[in-house]
């Protein structure tokens, strides 16, 4: 349906590629609403800004051992034995998170994370990362 509207606004052909025209009109896709949005939760989490129901809901690495590695920082991911689970929060967030750089990471605010994971995901429809 969001295909189907972007070709509608744009006056497009109803064949042609919708990757240039959310582009060009600055509009996510909801696949990147939804990472966006879990992004937004997970920087959420890291300065303890969510309710405290949320306060165990994951854990560091640096949390189950004591020694020093280069991914002390990042969150554990946990396994399933079951395929929905792999959708889950609880398992998209951490592996979302540890994917993040770390300059973004280290954001000043909500506001600004947005902002900046905004203009990431913006870059993947071109396919330029950076």
């Amino acid at each position: 349906i969001q295909k189907w509207a972007i070709r509608t606004v744009a006056n497009a052909h109803y064949r042609d590629h919708t990757v240039p025209l959310f582009a060009n009109y600055n509009i996510l896709k909801v696949e990147d609403m939804y990472t966006l949005e879990l992004g937004t939760f997970m920087y959420r989490h890291s300065i303890n800004e969510l309710p405290c129901s949320f306060d165990n809901y994951f854990t560091k690495r640096s949390d189950t051992h004591n020694y020093k590695t280069r991914y002390v920082n990042d969150l554990n991911l946990t396994k399933n034995k079951k395929v929905f689970s792999d959708h889950a929060i609880r398992t998209r967030g951490p592996i979302l998170w540890n994917s993040l750089d770390k300059n973004l990471k280290a954001s000043k605010s909500v506001k600004h994370f947005r902002n900046e994971f905004k203009k990431i995901l913006f870059l993947s429809f071109s396919g330029k990362q950076s």
